[in-house]
């Protein structure tokens, strides 16, 4: 059986922002691909954890979620257990000193069975930012799933960057996937 790949929604932010939000999101679809082109306003460092949460004005519900990280020279697996209502994925790259104007993080998160009431939404997502200028931190790419403990439908959907905002140019898409 042959799936289809639709474009929902999109946004580009013309201005530095705190959040990028999608609400009334259409439950047309098996599963959701969001794909994420951003750079962080934080300037404590170069790079930035990217968020997702979902149903921001309803529960926030919680999330066991695996990853596995490649870092320049170091490897790690790790599992954390989230009560924030939010995932955190690869790096976005940041506004530090050092990081060239137009580097951006990318990921590609897959959003599984999000309308269905009676499972769990699970996602799935790879990603990184590589900066050449930089030698070490920089360089930088996850990839990693995680279940979210609802089984409420996903209307809303949030991204962020963890210790600040997103930067003019951030771009966000959503594509819906269904067999035909």
């Amino acid at each position: 059986m042959a799936s289809t790949f639709e474009f929902i929604d999109d946004y580009t932010a013309g201005s530095d922002v705190s959040v990028i939000d999608f609400s009334n999101v259409t439950q047309a679809y098996e599963h959701l691909e969001i794909r994420i082109a951003a750079r962080s306003t934080y300037t404590g460092g170069v790079s930035d954890d990217c968020r997702i949460s979902f149903n921001r004005s309803g529960t926030l519900g919680t999330w066991d979620q695996q990853m596995a990280i490649g870092q320049y020279s170091t490897d790690t697996v790790a599992e954390i257990f989230s009560t924030y209502g939010q995932v955190w994925m690869p790096r976005l790259a940041a506004a530090g000193s050092g990081v060239a104007a137009g580097q951006r993080g990318v990921v590609i998160i897959h959003v599984n069975d999000y309308a269905n009431t009676s499972k769990k939404a699970s996602i799935r997502w790879y990603g990184g930012t590589v900066e050449a200028a930089q030698a070490t931190q920089s360089k930088y790419i996850s990839f990693g799933g995680a279940s979210w403990s609802e089984t409420t439908a996903i209307s809303e959907i949030r991204i962020q960057s963890g210790s600040a905002g997103l930067k003019a140019g951030a771009t966000v898409a959503i594509y819906g996937i269904k067999s035909s």
